[in-house]
């Protein structure tokens, strides 16, 4: 029986179920660029056991979206997977983020992606979760969007959760709590 690493429960009041009709499971999430084949190499050194992408939820106030990628993988991740993505994940993102606009035939405006330094937040990031924020100038309106980029690193689990929201909407203690959610599940699932 296939157990979701997070559940709608887990996140609170205010939030719904989300089906994702037009999300695929990929099996490279990457875009095309230096980062991402440095990032595709180091991945493809794994072997990838099981992918479950397009688990979705939307909170009704702000517009805020979750959604949430799983892989397995044979083997624990040595380290060298981590490492890689935490010297190329921020040049990856923005990669891949301007890669999809233009398949949406829409040209990406100004796209940064950053490591955030738990030094810099009130927020206390578990040493197993890398946390890169992405924010995107791209779009109709003046509207900045930001992106927050949490990688889950699990023994052979690694879980991505993104969650999309305008600037200036306070949603770090829920997607941290979120992350700890399938933290603790991805482990207890290995266990």
């Amino acid at each position: 029986m296939e157990e979701p690493l997070l559940r709608l429960g887990d996140l609170g009041r205010g939030w719904s179920d989300l089906s994702m009709l037009n999300n695929t499971e990929l099996l490279d999430p990457y875009g095309s660029g230096e980062a991402a084949d440095r990032l595709r190499s180091e991945r493809l050194n794994r072997t990838l056991t099981g992918l479950d992408e397009g688990r979705a939820w939307r909170r009704r106030d702000g517009g805020v979206l979750l959604v949430v990628r799983v892989e397995s993988f044979a083997d624990p991740d040595d380290g060298d997977h981590r490492q890689v993505w935490q010297q190329y994940g921020a040049l990856c993102l923005e990669e891949t983020w301007r890669e999809r606009w233009r398949e949406r035939d829409v040209t990406p405006g100004w796209i940064e992606a950053r490591l955030r330094d738990p030094a810099d937040d009130e927020i206390e990031v578990p040493a197993d979760i890398d946390w890169f924020q992405v924010e995107d100038h791209t779009g109709v309106t003046d509207e900045v969007v930001l992106y927050q980029h949490l990688t889950v690193w699990s023994g052979r689990v690694h879980a991505v959760l993104t969650m999309r929201h305008a600037l200036g909407l306070d949603v770090d203690d829920v997607v941290m709590a979120a992350a700890r959610r399938v933290g603790d599940r991805a482990a207890a699932y290995q266990a």
